[in-house]
């Protein structure tokens, strides 16, 4: 999903959105957070060898971020309707994504293991 294809959905302010479109472009929101999940659970029950166990760990919890700033999505797009019945103007919500704070620590540890490896046999 391309990040303007929500608001290009949307339609610019005082113009009527394109209802199939935008149902296309929260189903691709939908699609991406359940395949987030998915990941998660993945980690969660997936047995490593010890070795692996602290790149697992600092694996898990990575899409949390991502979910919760979605999460804040209905909040803010009912936000308008709890202040008036009938609200006017224009309404901007801002979603943010930032990659997991600890991506940093994923990466290290994956180069770390990987430094540690040695090239399998007639695999190269």
């Amino acid at each position: 999903m391309h990040p303007e294809e929500i608001p290009a959905a949307w339609g610019k302010p005082g113009e009527a959105g394109d209802a199939l479109a935008i149902k296309r472009a929260v189903d691709k929101v939908f699609q991406g957070c359940s395949e987030l999940l998915d990941w998660e659970t993945d980690i969660l029950f997936v047995s490593v060898p010890e070795r692996l166990q602290k790149l697992k760990d600092l694996m898990r919890g990575t899409t949390k971020e991502i979910i919760e700033e979605l999460n804040r999505f209905p909040d803010e797009i009912g936000r308008p309707f709890k202040e008036s019945l009938a609200p006017e103007g224009v309404f901007n919500i801002q979603l943010v994504f930032r990659g997991s704070s600890n991506l940093g620590l994923v990466s290290e540890e994956a180069s770390r293991i990987t430094k540690k490896c040695r090239p399998v046999r007639g695999m190269d």
